[in-house]
């Protein structure tokens, strides 16, 4: 039944993420925001939903250490897993300013959360530096892309990708609001069913979210990287 549980939690999460992400990308559009915009702040939250809501799931309901082993077990995925597995399908080609800029602050964020883990606790004002970090990197990240042409940034393409075609703000209200319901329910089921295993087979909570919630949760970006470069 453990299993069941990840299985339809995983399945809601994906469907959640992808629901959300287009739910948004649409009022979005209907605001009049730029594809810039879209791609920096709707896109790059939606496709971390998952992750994000597994955390607040497990961290409201006693359950940090699922929520930290889901963070960091997300990150080493999308670092070696999906990346690797892109890789050998097809080598990666991109710009040394995308790798050195993106690349340098997330070993940055990296190591800050390394400091800031080592006493055993992450606390209010640690969590208010990482956010501030998240914030400042989107303002540097506008800065830096907002002269450039669509098919020179990273996240203006990211959007081109999700803005085609006419617009229904009923739809998009609609997606959005029914992303969220399936984000929140598979947060639950996820998480039921890692701590019964966890608790079968006497593993510790941590383990499991860094192993197999880790990788459901990471999918999504799992199935974009494979489509991108096939």
């Amino acid at each position: 039944m453990a299993y069941v549980y990840i299985i339809i939690g995983l399945a809601l999460l994906f469907g959640g993420a992808e629901a959300l992400v287009r739910g948004a990308v649409g009022l979005a559009r209907v605001l009049g925001l730029s594809p810039l915009v879209i791609g920096l702040v709707v896109i790059s939250a939606g496709t971390s939903a998952p992750e994000l809501v597994i955390a607040l799931k497990a961290v409201l309901t006693d359950k940090p250490d699922i929520a930290m082993g889901n963070v960091i077990g997300s990150n080493i995925s999308n670092a070696l897993l999906i990346l690797g597995l892109g890789a050998m399908i097809r080598p990666l080609v991109t710009s040394p300013k995308v790798v050195f800029r993106d690349g340098g602050i997330m070993v940055l964020a990296s190591l800050a959360f390394l400091v800031m883990a080592w006493s055993g606790t992450i606390g209010a004002r640690d969590g208010l530096i990482l956010v501030a970090g998240m914030v400042a990197f989107m303002v540097l990240s506008f800065a830096l892309d907002w002269r450039k042409p669509s098919p020179h940034s990273v996240f203006a393409t990211r959007a081109a990708r999700h803005t085609n075609g006419a617009v229904n703000p009923g739809l998009a209200l609609f997606l959005l609001i029914l992303g969220g319901a399936f984000l929140y329910f598979g947060a639950v089921f996820v998480i039921d069913g890692g701590v019964l295993i966890a608790r079968t087979f006497g593993l510790s909570e941590a383990l499991i979210g860094l192993t197999a919630i880790a990788v459901g949760t990471s999918l999504p970006e799992l199935v974009t990287t494979v489509v991108a470069t096939g």
